[in-house]
């Protein structure tokens, strides 16, 4: 019940006064700002300091080992809608 608490907290601070957080759930309101992307594969819009850098392999310093998948047996995944491409 914390969590439900904190975000209380946050919704109810002047900042956010008059936003409808039950649309906002619904997602029936528009963002202030769409970035206009060619393709699913546009990075136009983040800076060439972040792009153009070198990709590199996250260390995993805890491997999970074969007897630790059973954790995992009932979880299931279900992918996000895919954004909207504005082309306008």
């Amino acid at each position: 019940m914390e969590r439900v608490k904190d975000s209380e907290v946050i919704k109810s601070h002047p900042y956010f006064k008059g936003v409808n957080w039950e649309r906002m759930k619904n997602r029936l309101i528009d963002p202030p700002f769409k970035p206009r992307v060619s393709n699913e594969e546009d990075f136009t819009n983040f800076d060439k300091i972040f792009t153009d850098e070198k990709i590199q392999e996250s260390p995993n310093s805890n491997p999970i080992g074969s007897t630790q998948f059973h954790k995992f047996d009932d979880f299931t995944y279900s992918q996000s809608p895919k954004f909207e491409i504005t082309t306008e």
